[in-house]
């Protein structure tokens, strides 16, 4: 839920922050993602957010 509050009151640094401890321990998401050149920070948080709601729902 920390997630999706940093990323809807557009704090990207805190949210991409918390998407990479979130990588760290979910060992279904791809950490490659975050790395990923071009990309802003808030769609990498997102696309984390959103993975990790489809694993929860599997």
């Amino acid at each position: 839920m920390r997630l999706a509050v940093e990323l809807v009151h557009g704090r990207n640094a805190q949210a991409l922050a918390l998407a990479s401890e979130i990588v760290d321990w979910a060992d279904r998401l791809e950490p490659r993602w975050l790395e990923a050149p071009g990309v802003p920070d808030d769609i990498k948080a997102a696309h984390v957010l959103a993975e990790g709601a489809l694993y929860t729902i599997e």
